[in-house]
């Protein structure tokens, strides 16, 4: 057995004892998340919600119609999710794939869900979901300084690179926007 020196030992105590009234005192903040994805159709209950949070989230100059979302997700290659935290609706997902790539297209967390630590389980859960295979997303260019949602941007770059995506040293262009490309995996 091996020796701890007396003023260790009192160190040690104090920090087991600071840690531990620290998990007491903020355990009530730690949340978990039951995720699940559901194929968006017009059945689901919550469509209109889908259908309103993807109006709102994205600008129509990068928005496709609403309808043919809903036509392409019904062949192979293209995935459009609500996504669900138990049985409460939280927000949505549309990516497109060929199997070994996946290309997420819209992504967007209800705003009311927003600030709980909840769009990353979801990404956990949808790299989980697709694991093995690559998962590419676009995020609007930091470079450009002078954008009026500059600050939004780092905001939304800082989230996916806490996410786990790497921005990449290219470049997509979309209706005559130029997006910076980040992928995990």
């Amino acid at each position: 057995m091996f020796q701890i020196k007396k003023s260790y030992k009192k160190m040690i105590i104090y920090y087991l004892y600071y840690f531990i009234s620290l998990f007491i005192n903020y355990s009530h903040f730690i949340e978990f998340f039951m995720i699940c994805f559901k194929k968006v159709t017009k059945q689901i209950c919550d469509y209109k919600s889908v259908k309103e949070l993807y109006l709102s989230a994205f600008p129509a100059v990068e928005r496709v119609p609403f309808w043919l979302l809903m036509k392409k997700s019904k062949n192979d290659g293209a995935d459009f999710y609500a996504i669900y935290d138990e049985e409460k609706w939280i927000g949505l997902i549309y990516a497109i794939t060929d199997g070994e790539v996946i290309y997420v297209y819209y992504y967007a967390i209800s705003e009311k869900e927003r600030g709980h630590g909840i769009g990353v389980a979801v990404l956990d859960e949808f790299k989980n979901l697709y694991k093995g295979q690559k998962i590419f997303l676009a995020i609007e260019q930091l470079e450009e300084e002078n954008a009026p949602n500059q600050k939004q941007r780092i905001s939304r770059y800082k989230f996916y690179q806490r996410c786990g995506f790497l921005r990449l040293n290219a470049k997509i262009v979309e209706a005559k926007i130029t997006f910076d490309v980040m992928a995990y995996g």
